[in-house]
């Protein structure tokens, strides 16, 4: 991995720029007297060391750069301060030197990128920036003139004066902002075309994380906005088969706030609020459109109305006289020649609609048309339910309507107006977005019963890309999930149907349905008497083999357990199987911490009941629900991961291989987590329990459970991924598909032969789920699978990059502990590159514990005194050659013996600084050179008060064909455990600082790995 940019910019190399002046383009004519004399007239003496760089041409003129080198920063400013500086006529430009890795270092610009870390507080909510906090930190240097937002997480601010940018720079390249890290770099200055194109599109909040039954109404009072800026795409029910994009919860968009700072003010005052045991998550982002939305005549250059008065959207064009592009629908000038394909609308493309509720029963499509006083060409788009309760309220749809701003303007008028002189019902609207209706045979669903009539088989979208230079802003997803004849949670509690009542609340999201939904448990036929099941719902298995639930005893409430009751929805000899084998495997692992002790099971009753396993308590929540709700840094995802590899580690010596770890089945006991000497959430004695065994395998299985099963859990005839053999999972549903099975899917179909079945028993499917456990803890998102279309494991993804680099950052400091970010980083991507590999480069279970171990030892706060061995003095070494180098071969010359002295001369540091180590020098000492590579063997002691060992070392450094050199060390901790200590891949390593870094490293890592052995050590004997 290469360094990034913190790393490649070090405070030293700042520091010596604060001190260095560049005049640049001096024609070669004028001398260094010249410009002193300059410079004296502007601040006197004493004047700084006058150096000149290389001569270079431009346009026939022979230029070049004069660095001017002050020793008293006061006096460099003074220059700066009486700018410009001139030679006769001409003017010369100085500016403040750049380290030349900053990016546009040479650059002369007043624009600055800001690039914000996503950054969580203390309850696991994500901190917002606003653009006042922005202006307020940076005006400490001069006043912000303009800030352009690029996205959420980057902006562009335009100062004054390019000097001011140049001062920021200097001052850091990482800053902390209310606690959030905005990391800085040059860029150009903002283009006039931008700024006008943000005007084109304001922003707005983009509202998730809200119930399914969510009004715009409820929206409008929460967010103090008119209800017709609001535009809502509604959530669907569990029991509807209406689904798009497996959204189960409702998305809004809150538009017209305002400008771009009122927006995101708004959106932090809002986010996190809670709503109806939501905790709504805004977004500032970009105000989406459709291309349809886009005004034909305006395309054309031909519109006679404003933006303000046009029912369409208006936005210009980059090119608006030249524009090639056939596919463009944005403005346009009359003088282009060429005209844009547009083909027919028809309703498949009209996404928006309006649910108009609070309607009487009787309410008649005439009727309905006159008081909206819509015209005859859209009475068709009017939709009435027409099987009703002459008691109850209905719902109505305005659809197929492709004008937001018109839509806009008719909620003005409706919202809120009373339906009629002698009904005092006041209407109800909301605009809403069409989605896709997947076909179902409930014929109350008056919109299917529609677009049957129009033989039209579905709504499903087409967008068309528009392949302009301009920004695409994402478009929304479609998505419709709510019958046309269920009213919402608002117009639930106004009604006095009881029937509409109790069946909304039937029907409730998957989210609410995790919280309390425990009616199904009492029908359960010979559920012991003894027990009765709580509220919660410990785990929902994501599979859908089960459930698992919390218990309690009916005689004694403190007596508590756990049941996993088996889907009634499948193949019932397929699920009992599964309960069966659970029930085997459970006994099988009996004992050991961190898994469920069985108590009772019905798994082996022939009646046809619903088969349940009751285990013993298990307390806490799944691991999955437990992360959005905790601000987890690495040090804490390493421990938690650690935590459950022990958990493994013992069930793996049972001959047991899980091949199924994923959040849902790991159980956080939340009491274990303690507060530390800083308030902060202490992991180190978190207790987990790993549940969900149906998918297990047990090695050295009995050959009468191994029959009784029909050997499906023991060859490749199970499907890990779809064990239930139904509809194929949605993509969002898989939390990893390891390489294991991925290889295995893939050759089943060719040939089948022993090794290739032997993937699916392997124990290294758990370590690589393990490592994808640690990648989900740190990214928050999925890795779903080791490679993706363009061969990219999940690691390797720039998105997932930025927040892993982010994380090592604040784990490491921006300078404080900076000696161990390289090592720290360098262990972390070794861990995920060799999780996320081919099966036969998975982790054995041994060596991945290891990689945690040393990784977490990394991002452990040291004293000062430790920390005073970590920071190490940069040295300068004489290649001196040593005893322990008569071995190399004498016919060795150039980089490779200079290799090999290199590495000898960091093995005398080592003994150096560290006394408790020494090398043997005798015992085995061996080297092995060729070509460009060297290898060296020998041993390392260790001793530290009554604890000893000795380590095989081996030495690894090869220079490339990209000329860089890539080294590491493995040592031998027993006969199967090789550790990997990476080095990295260094540029330039023949340099100074390059040498220096290097053979720090090795001392970091050497010293990092016996404090681990020394640790483990004194664990164990306790």
């Amino acid at each position: 991995m290469a360094s990034s940019q913190a790393q490649q910019v070090t405070k030293q190399g700042l520091e010596r720029s604060r001190l260095s002046l560049v005049i640049h383009n001096v024609n070669t004519q004028i001398d260094d007297k010249d410009i002193e004399k300059i410079i004296m007239s502007k601040i006197g003496k004493p004047l700084p060391k006058i150096e000149s760089g290389n001569i270079y041409v431009v346009n026939g003129r022979t230029l070049r750069k004069i660095f001017l080198n002050f020793k008293q920063e006061a006096k460099l400013n003074e220059l700066m301060k009486s700018r410009p500086i001139k030679y006769g006529n001409e003017e010369l430009i100085i500016s403040r030197h750049n380290p030349k890795n900053i990016p546009l270092s040479g650059i002369i610009t007043c624009a600055l990128l800001l690039k914000i870390s996503k950054t969580l507080d203390d309850y696991g909510l994500e901190k917002k920036l606003a653009e006042s906090d922005i202006n307020k930190y940076f005006g400490k240097f001069d006043k912000v003139i303009y800030c352009q937002w690029l996205n959420e997480y980057e902006a562009i601010l335009q100062f004054n004066s390019y000097d001011i940018v140049d001062q920021i720079i200097l001052s850091d390249i990482s800053h902390v902002i209310n606690g959030i890290n905005v990391h800085i770099e040059k860029t150009r200055e903002i283009q006039k075309k931008n700024m006008i194109e943000i005007a084109q599109h304001p922003y707005c909040i983009h509202v998730t994380n809200i119930p399914n039954d969510v009004t715009s109404e409820e929206l409008s009072s929460i967010f103090d906005v008119p209800v017709a800026h609001i535009v809502l795409q509604p959530g669907c029910q569990l029991n509807q088969h209406l689904v798009s994009n497996d959204q189960l919860n409702s998305e809004a968009w809150i538009k017209l706030i305002g400008n771009e700072k009122q927006t995101r003010d708004l959106a932090i005052k809002i986010s996190n609020k809670n709503l109806r045991d939501f905790e709504m998550h805004c977004d500032v982002i970009p105000e989406p459109f459709y291309m349809f939305e886009l005004c034909r005549e305006f395309e054309k250059g031909l519109c006679r109305f404003s933006s303000k008065d046009c029912h369409y959207k208006h936005i210009t064009c980059d090119e608006p006289d030249n524009c090639k592009n056939k596919d463009c629908h944005c403005g346009h000038s009359r003088k282009r020649q060429i005209t844009s394909n547009r083909q027919t609308q028809n309703c498949k493309k009209n996404l928006y609609r309006v649910r108009i509720s609070n309607l009487p029963s009787t309410t008649t499509e005439e009727q309905l048309k006159t008081r909206l006083n819509i015209s005859d060409a859209q009475t068709s788009n009017i939709i009435l339910p027409k099987d009703r309760n002459r008691n109850a309220l209905i719902v109505a749809y305005f659809i197929c309507q492709p004008s937001e701003k018109y839509l806009r303007s008719k909620i003005h008028q409706w919202h809120n107006s009373q339906y009629s002189a002698n009904v005092s019902n006041k209407i109800k609207c909301q605009i809403e977005i069409n989605g896709d209706l997947y076909d179902w045979d409930d014929k109350t669903d008056i919109i299917e019963k529609w677009i049957r009539n129009q033989n039209v088989s579905s709504m499903r979208i087409t967008t068309h890309n528009n392949k302009t230079n301009r920004t695409k802003y994402p478009p929304w997803y479609p998505g419709e999930k709510e019958s046309s004849s269920t009213l919402s949670h608002s117009e639930q509690l106004n009604s006095n149907d009881p029937k509409c009542i109790d069946w909304n609340m039937e029907t409730s999201t998957e989210k609410n349905l995790l919280k309390s939904n425990t009616s199904k448990l009492v029908g359960i036929k010979e559920f012991p008497a003894e027990w009765r099941p709580a509220k919660e719902i410990l785990s929902k298995d994501p599979m859908g083999i089960g459930i698992t639930y919390s218990l309690i005893n009916r005689r004694n409430s403190e007596i508590k357990a756990t049941i996993k009751i088996y889907s009634n929805d499948y193949e019932q000899s397929l699920i009992r199987s599964f309960a069966q084998h659970q029930q085997t495997v459970l006994k099988e692992i009996e004992g050991l911490n961190g898994v469920p002790k069985i108590i009772d099971a019905n798994v082996n009753n022939t009646k046809n009941n619903t088969p349940w396993i009751i285990m013993g308590n298990v307390e806490g929540v799944t691991l999955h629900d437990f992360i959005p709700t905790t601000s987890i840094d690495l040090h804490n995802a390493l421990i938690i991961t650690l935590k459950l590899l022990h958990t493994v580690k013992q069930i793996n010596r049972r001959n047991v291989i899980h091949r199924n770890i994923n959040p849902h089945n790991i159980i956080i006991d939340t009491s274990s987590i303690k507060e530390n000497n800083q308030n902060q959430s202490s992991f180190e004695n978190i207790n987990l329990v790993l549940i969900d065994f149906d998918l297990a395998y047990i090695d050295q299985q009995t050959n009468e459970h191994n029959q009784k099963m029909g050997g499906m859990f023991y060859s490749d005839s199970i499907d890990l991924i779809n064990p239930l053999k139904c509809k194929k999972p949605q993509s969002n549903q898989i939390f990893y598909r390891v390489p294991q099975i991925e290889k295995r899917s893939m050759i089943n179909h060719i040939v089948k032969n022993e090794q290739d079945d032997n993937l699916c028993r392997s124990s290294t499917i758990d370590t690589s789920h393990i490592g994808a456990i640690l990648f989900w803890l740190i990214t928050k998102s999925y890795p779903r699978e080791s490679r993706d279309i363009d061969e990219k494991a999940p690691h390797e993804k720039n998105h997932h990059i930025r927040i892993i680099e982010e994380e090592l950052t604040r784990a490491s400091g921006v300078w404080k502990g900076k000696e161990k970010r390289h090592p720290l980083e360098q262990h972390l991507y070794l861990i995920f590159d060799r999780a996320f590999a081919n099966p036969d480069k998975q982790w054995p279970i041994e060596e991945l514990e290891y990689q945690l171990e040393l990784t977490l030892q990394l991002t452990k706060k040291t004293n000062e005194e430790e920390e005073e061995e970590y920071s190490l003095p940069s040295m300068s070494f004489k290649n001196e050659q040593k005893e322990s180098l008569s071995n190399i071969p004498i016919l060795t010359i150039g980089s490779s013996l200079q290799l090999a002295l290199f590495i000898d001369s960091i093995k005398r540091q080592v003994e150096q600084y560290y006394d408790t180590l020494h090398w043997s020098n005798s015992e085995i000492n061996e080297w092995s050179i060729k070509g460009q590579q060297v290898k060296h063997h020998d041993i390392l002691h260790f001793q530290k008060q009554q604890y000893k060992t000795s380590l095989e070392i081996e030495w690894n450094a090869i220079i490339n064909d990209k000329k860089k050199l890539d080294m590491n060390i493995k040592t031998k901790v027993n006969q199967n455990t090789v550790i990997d200590l990476p080095l990295g891949v260094w540029q330039q390593y023949n340099t100074d600082n390059i040498n220096n870094d290097i053979r720090k490293n090795v001392l970091i890592e050497l010293k990092n790995l016996v404090d681990v052995l020394y640790y483990k050590k004194n664990i164990l004997s306790v």
